[in-house]
């Protein structure tokens, strides 16, 4: 299988190298009569399948892979990890996190103890411990994203993993950790998308440990960009005129309570 063909058409994300790779699949498959190397041949069809969110195709593909080499450890672990993948790529984080968690009960020992296995053991715990932070298990999230901390992450896959953690002490009620987290994440650099979040939940977080002039400043950079952030710019002076108020500024205070409920 020509390997850069499928690489070309990841990194492109364009359909017509993607069927190309799709036919030469076909046609190595039709060739093998291995039956480890058919299956590993669907497995890749599969995971390129659902980079084009064709997840119907992916799904029997990762069928066809197991029915070609049932018994085989190998081929069941990455069929369920590719399977239950899929489901973060559908946007269906709980799903997604139910499946994780089966996956790595069901290969826990293989997944911690060989060393070929241990990428597949860091993107499961990655998942899922973005995923509990998307369905509100904040409290099984911590354990798994500072797990998540000791892996060799990529700077922005570290930095979400930063965010995510700060969020889930933010709405623990510990803000001192969540403050350190958001500061960290935001040094390292996040998405236009996570940086707003950030920047205001770290804003919340310093107001609620009665750092005002922190807070004030957050929130102001928030005011300023919350058209890339794409914030409610409400709630933002909502919050100036309480820390503007805190700081005694009552004409400060009173000019964004106005602009938060203008008449």
């Amino acid at each position: 299988m020509d390997e850069s063909l499928v690489q070309r058409a990841v990194e492109s994300g364009d359909p017509a190298i993607a069927d190309e790779a799709f036919r030469q699949y076909d046609s190595e498959i039709q060739q093998s009569s291995n039956e480890r190397q058919r299956a590993e041949l669907f497995l890749g069809k599969a995971v390129l399948y659902g980079v084009f969110l064709r997840f119907k195709e992916s799904r029997r593909s990762l069928d066809l892979a197991l029915a070609q080499s049932p018994s085989n450890p190998d081929i069941q672990l990455q069929a369920d990890h590719i399977g239950a993948s899929l489901y973060d790529q559908e946007g269906n984080h709980e799903k997604a996190f139910e499946r994780l968690t089966a996956v790595m009960h069901k290969h826990h020992r293989r997944l911690t103890t060989q060393p070929d296995l241990r990428f597949a053991y860091e993107d499961i715990q990655v998942r899922r411990g973005l995923d509990a932070v998307w369905i509100g298990q904040f409290q099984e999230a911590v354990p798994l994203l500072k797990e998540c901390l000791s892996f060799a992450l990529k700077a922005e896959d570290r930095g979400n993993v930063l965010s995510s953690l700060g969020r889930c002490y933010s709405e623990l009620g510990e803000y001192d950790s969540a403050r350190e987290n958001f500061i960290q994440a935001l040094r390292i650099g996040l998405t236009k998308e996570l940086e707003g979040e950030a920047h205001m939940r770290l804003a919340v977080a310093c107001a609620k440990l009665g750092l005002f002039n922190e807070a004030k400043q957050e929130f102001q950079l928030c005011e300023e960009r919350v058209a890339d952030y794409g914030l409610e710019i409400v709630k933002i002076y909502g919050w100036l005129s309480w820390v503007s108020n805190r700081l005694g500024e009552k004409a400060e205070s009173e000019k964004y309570k106005r602009l938060a409920h203008p008449s």
